[in-house]
Formats: structure tokens, sequence, C-alpha cells
């Protein structure tokens, strides 16, 4: 079975997940639209724990072979938190993807507007992070509704696993790469400021 044939029989788990996420985007600028100063204090609450990741891609962006490191550790915080952690074991309680989605949308929807400097990153990276995220978040709901509605788990689980290895694995190596290379460029060789 290929990756391509279990997402088919999956396109609408696939099209609610990016449903949500598209719905936290629109919450973001609708918010930003009513109270820009609420939306911001709103921003800070949902950041507030991806500083000290963010310091830490500081730091390694200026370190010798800086963006080699730093694909290393966006590669492991965004495959192993996010994607296996988050989306694929929070999917056997069903509900945390979708919570995750919505706020990671709405996250980067308030980000952006804060930091417009961060557009251009966001742009290129976030269809490969949260398109990975998004098939991890699949996969890790087809076996959580296998197991609640007593259906085949076992097929449900080699179904995420041919999803994990053969999609999400290479989307966030690419995902890694393109933004380890954008924030070295934009920061570090374009001396603009960092935006925290």
């Amino acid at each position: 079975m290929s990756p391509l044939e279990v997402l088919a029989g999956k396109w609408q788990l696939m099209l609610s997940l990016a449903v949500v996420f598209v719905s936290g985007v629109a919450v973001g600028q609708v918010i930003f639209i009513a109270n820009n100063a609420m939306a911001f204090r709103l921003l800070d609450w949902l950041d507030a724990k991806r500083k000290p990741v963010i310091q830490i891609l500081h730091g390694l962006l200026y370190s010798r072979h800086g963006v080699a490191k730093a694909v290393g550790f966006i590669f492991a915080v965004n495959l192993l938190g996010a994607s296996f952690l988050q989306h694929s074991l929070g999917g056997l309680i069903v509900a945390p993807p979708f919570i995750f989605l919505f706020t990671g949308g709405l996250l980067i929807s308030l980000l952006v507007r804060r930091y417009p400097e961060r557009l251009l990153i966001t742009a290129v990276v976030a269809p490969f992070e949260f398109g990975a995220f998004m098939i991890a978040a699949t996969g890790g709901v087809g076996i959580g509704l296998s197991l609640w509605r007593g259906g085949a788990t076992s097929l449900a689980v080699h179904q995420w696993a041919v999803l994990f290895v053969a999609l999400v694995v290479p989307l966030q190596v690419l995902n890694a790469f393109l933004e380890a290379w954008l924030a070295h460029r934009q920061f570090v060789v374009q001396d603009r400021p960092w935006p925290q």
C-alpha cells in the first residue's frame, strides 16, 4: 500500500485537519483586526513555549557549522516533538492533533503580523512543516479512531508507519534544510535583527 493510497483512503480526515489549521490562521487574522493589542498578548502566551527553542536555534546558527547543526535541531524538534508526540501519539485520543493544528495556525498568523520579516521564512517553510504535521495526525487519528470504534488497529498502525516513513520524515528533512538556510541567510548573513 503506497502512502498516496493511504491518504486517498483518509482524504476526509486529512481535509478536516487542513480546515482546522486554516481556521486557526483565519481566527488569528480576525483577532488581529478586532484588537491587535489583545492579539499580541495572545501571541506572547502561545509563543512562550517556543522561546527556549528559538534561543537554542539562535545559538546554533551563530556557531561553527551553524546551518548543519540547526538542520539537525529543527529536524529533531519537528519530527520527534511535533510529528511523533503531538500529532501521532496525540491522535490516539483523537482531539489533540486538531487542537495543535488550530493553535499552530493561530500562532503563525499572529507571528507574521508582529514580525513581518518572518513572512518569507513562514511562507516557504509552513507548507512542508504543517503538511507533515497533518499527515502524521492523519495516521495517528486513524489509529485512535480504530481503537475507540473497534476497527482494524494493526492496519491503522501499518498505515501510520507508511505515512510517517514515506512522507512525514522526508517533509521534515526538507523543512529543516529550508528553515535553517533561510534563517541563516536572513539573520546571520544579512544581519537582520531577530524577531525575539
